[in-house]
């Protein structure tokens, strides 16, 4: 009697650890293809916006851009105060 009761105590922990572990596996898997085709599909609506970027003549340069060639650098506080700097 004990040893039937214990049989199907096992199989019933089994089956439920079984199911459990196979919803978690699938919600897993499931969020991780989303996270990878949102991540390409951003990278690629990026790549298309910088290629777009490069292939514009360039006309008028940025005055801060010859500034940051030059090798001046720059000072700027964070929130918290500190100073940190900007080559």
């Amino acid at each position: 009697m004990i040893r039937s009761r214990l049989l199907w105590f096992t199989l019933g922990f089994s089956v439920t650890a079984a199911s459990i572990s196979q919803f978690i596996y699938k919600d897993l898997w499931s969020e991780r293809y989303v996270l990878k085709s949102d991540m390409k599909h951003k990278f690629d609506a990026l790549e298309t916006r910088v290629s777009i970027l490069e292939s514009l003549p360039a006309e008028n340069p940025n005055p801060a851009q010859d500034k940051l060639v030059s090798g001046e650098i720059y000072e700027a506080h964070d929130i918290d105060g500190r100073m940190f700097h900007l080559f």
